[in-house]
């Protein structure tokens, strides 16, 4: 993310990879002394495309900095399927326009060891927590 590579991000993804992001939905501010609840998330679906060409955008913006920070990882190799491994991490997302964290949860698939694809990438909120090994079926 940091250095923009679009050729990187194009080749690390599954074609038909399940991406899960998260969209912040600002609650309406009003004058008064009525309570606001806070933000809430809504989680978007989308194709590799989609999630491809917003996040093409943000690296075409030429006043806009990207810096994402990843903590907190936890790896666990599949033990059905050896060349699937599920990693969960913390993600820090800040740029000139945007800033959050969230939970992580990755699928890899290293069936291709020159080659290994992200199948499932799916961010939460670290209210929500995050995805559990559990929570996604392979084929």
């Amino acid at each position: 993310y940091n250095t923009k590579d679009k050729d990187f991000m194009q080749m690390i993804f599954s074609e038909d990879a399940l991406i899960i992001t998260g969209k912040v939905i600002q609650p309406a501010k009003f004058k008064s002394e009525v309570q606001i609840s806070p933000a809430k998330v809504e989680l978007v679906t989308k194709t590799k495309k989609q999630y491809l060409t917003k996040l093409f955008q943000a690296f075409d913006n030429r006043n806009n900095y990207i810096n994402v920070e990843f903590t907190d990882y936890e790896i666990l190799r599949h033990g059905a399927k050896p060349n699937y491994y599920f990693v969960t991490l913390v993600q820090n997302w800040h740029s000139s326009i945007y800033s959050d964290t969230g939970n992580l949860s990755l699928v890899w698939d290293f069936t291709d060891d020159d080659n290994p694809k992200i199948q499932v990438r799916a961010w939460t909120p670290i209210s929500a927590g995050a995805l559990g090994v559990n929570d996604i079926k392979l084929p």
